[in-house]
């Protein structure tokens, strides 16, 4: 056995809780003396008996840590004591990083709990710069941390499925510094699901894309807030007056249209009409080739801006120029891959994937396509669908390329921004990613969420809460977009306005998984423990199991709360 470190850290300052199997001791020793010479608090197990209180002294110490570092190995992911103390760790909601000191098998119910969560690999990184990102981890400035008697005892651990597991995963790492956004004081303006008047169902993607585009272009004018596709495709189809379309978004101006295909030509009309008064402000019709597409996506938003005496700058109009200027090879294909994006489902991510895969055979420098597939292994990979490991290096690359074709693409920025923050941990990297999105186009709510929630992940919560609140501004009726200002309304303490948010969310989007996960944990936080069982059982009619539910709601009445929340916890761990 080498040399044991400094004993375990006893103090009321943060500290680091260390999860390892005792046959690991000569290598793991040498882990924790590198925090403790950089100056780390660490708990870890220097000898408690076995027993009862060798279980509380575990329970207190994991409750009371700061992050909780799991060293894995062979040895590690076989002991049964380590995986109980990590499903604690996740119940209690401590922030989790994963060490891989050797290449290890990971079991499945294993990875599934650790997949979306920060983690390092000592083989892969080379020694020194694995010592520099976990120093850069462990180091990272720390909220103060409730002491076990403030804070609720909570045993049963949500599954880590959706989106925002990026979200829930991560309590911040490295600093950087919040830099000043452009004003939102601007007139509003929605764009409706134009028409598609061809005559053939098939051809919805075209007019769904048309519109998308419409929205896109308008949205680079710092000078407009233009409500997002989330929000206005719920009123496909709708026979709601514009007035009350117009107030439920709260919008100045609302633009109606169609867009038809037949073979190579296309045709789009479009109507600028005033929300208040419902005046026609400006109508016209534009008929081209297809080979024209983008041209005339271009012209009808700059023609919509002077109409409505936008006050955009050159440097806007000279965007709006280059968009027009790249090639339509591949456009319609492109097209129809983002049609099947917007699904999320694993099935409907692979089909984008063909489609932008046809898009850039057709034309290989389509930024477009490019950003697309970046969206699509970031979709695969936020969902859990398909691990990191594996999507962000393709998620990357294509971000990149995109780039390189078009530096102005927000999308592209955006998504590599994910992949900065949540996977490479370079936090500065993703601030400027973000940032300069959300210059190139005020209105993104998909730039304005994920940063938000970089802010609050470092208790910078009302800066936060500024940057979703205006992306909520922009996509009102984004289901994911209100469950995460539930999340952060949650991190901050907030547990009845969160599950206010998570019920609206709900209202919006009933089958969203993470949502009803993560008000489950704000009823369980306010001692509402029936609604806390409904809500977990919910998220498992979500996941398609609804046997799990039943024995869940028949566990709770003949048992009780807490061994329904202990099966929970060990149901999840499998």
């Amino acid at each position: 056995m080498s040399d044991r470190p400094s004993p375990a850290y006893k103090g009321d300052e943060p500290y680091v809780f260390v999860s390892y199997s005792h046959e690991d001791e000569a290598v793991v020793f040498k882990e924790i003396r590198l925090l403790q010479d950089h100056g780390v608090n660490v708990w870890y197990d220097d000898g408690i008996a076995a027993g009862f209180e060798w279980s509380d002294a575990l329970a207190q110490a994991i409750k009371g840590c700061a992050s909780f570092l799991y060293l894995i190995t062979p040895r590690s992911v076989a002991s049964e004591n380590c995986r109980r103390e990590l499903n604690f760790a996740i119940a209690e909601d401590r922030r989790i990083l994963a060490a891989h000191l050797e290449e290890t098998n990971v079991p499945d119910g294993l990875r599934l709990n650790l997949d979306n969560r920060q983690s390092l690999s000592k083989t892969k990184l080379g020694f020194l710069e694995y010592e520099r990102r976990l120093i850069q981890a462990i180091t990272a400035v720390e909220q103060p941390i409730p002491s076990a008697e403030e804070r609720p005892h909570r045993l049963f651990r949500p599954v880590p499925v959706a989106v925002v597991l990026a979200v829930l995963m991560l309590s911040g790492v490295g600093t950087w510094w919040l830099k000043s956004t452009p004003s939102l004081e601007v007139p509003t303006l929605a764009v409706l699901p134009l028409a598609n008047l061809s005559g053939n169902p098939e051809d919805e993607y075209f007019a769904d894309g048309m519109t998308e585009a419409l929205i896109t272009n308008l949205a680079k004018v710092g000078a407009l807030r233009v409500i997002s596709r989330t929000s206005i495709m719920r009123f496909k189809g709708t026979d709601r007056s514009l007035r009350a379309i117009a107030a439920e978004l709260g919008v100045d101006a609302i633009i109606t249209g169609s867009a038809s295909r037949d073979s190579d030509r296309i045709r789009v009309t479009a109507q600028l009409i005033d929300a208040a008064t419902g005046q026609h402000l400006w109508a016209d019709s534009f008929d081209r080739d297809f080979q024209d597409v983008l041209k005339l996506q271009s012209e009808i938003a700059k023609t919509i801006v002077q109409e409505a005496q936008i006050a955009a700058t050159p440097e806007e109009f000279v965007r709006l120029a280059q968009a027009a200027e790249v090639s339509t090879n591949g456009y319609d294909a492109y097209l129809k891959g983002m049609q099947h994006f917007y699904r999320l489902t694993p099935q409907d991510l692979e089909t984008a994937l063909d489609y932008f895969d046809l898009s850039l055979e057709q034309n290989p420098d389509a930024a477009l396509a490019h950003a697309g597939v970046a969206a699509a292994w970031v979709g695969l990979q936020q969902m859990g669908f398909v691990p990191s490991s594996e999507a962000a290096p393709k998620a990357e690359a294509a971000a990149q390329r995109a780039l390189e074709l078009d530096n102005d693409s927000v999308e592209a920025r955006v998504w590599l921004g994910v992949i900065r923050a949540w996977v490479d941990w370079d936090w500065d990297a993703a601030e400027n990613l973000f940032l300069r999105a959300i210059e190139l186009n005020p209105s993104s709510g998909d730039a304005r969420i994920p940063y938000s929630h970089m802010l609050a992940l470092f208790g910078r919560f009302d800066e936060g809460m500024l940057q979703i609140e205006q992306g909520l501004k922009f996509d009102p009726f984004n289901g994911w977009f209100r469950g995460v200002y539930g999340v952060e309304l949650h991190m901050a303490g907030r547990h009845d306005e969160a599950i206010a948010a998570f019920q609206e969310a709900l209202r919006i989007s009933p089958d969203l998984p993470f949502v009803w996960m993560v008000l489950a944990g704000s009823y369980h936080e306010t001692s509402q423990f029936d609604l806390a069982i409904e809500a977990e059982g919910a998220l498992m009619v979500s996941l398609g199991d609804p046997d799990s539910q039943r024995t869940l709601m028949d566990m709770y009445s003949e048992k009780g709360y807490e061994e329904a929340t202990r099966w929970l916890a060990d149901l999840w761990a499998e």
